[in-house]
């Protein structure tokens, strides 16, 4: 599975993975309480990608993206 390390880039993935099928994107957000990281898994069945970070600034930016993502799949 592909590992992206910075959050524009993955923010960018997964933009690419809602206009292709929105429909059959699927999401999975974790939050490890003990190593203190948020974890984002992101899969259309064909390709998957992922996004771990603890800095406080990127789990910011996952989480609006995480609610933007699940806007866009709630619309379509």
């Amino acid at each position: 599975m592909p590992q992206v390390d910075n959050v524009d880039e993955f923010t960018r993935a997964v933009e690419d993975f809602m206009a292709g099928a929105p429909d059959k994107t699927r999401v999975c957000l974790k939050y490890r309480h003990c190593d203190s990281k948020l974890h984002m898994k992101v899969t259309d069945d064909t390709s998957v990608i992922q996004y771990k970070t603890s800095n406080v600034q990127d789990v910011k930016k996952v989480e609006k993206l995480a609610s933007q993502t699940m806007r866009t799949m709630a619309s379509k």
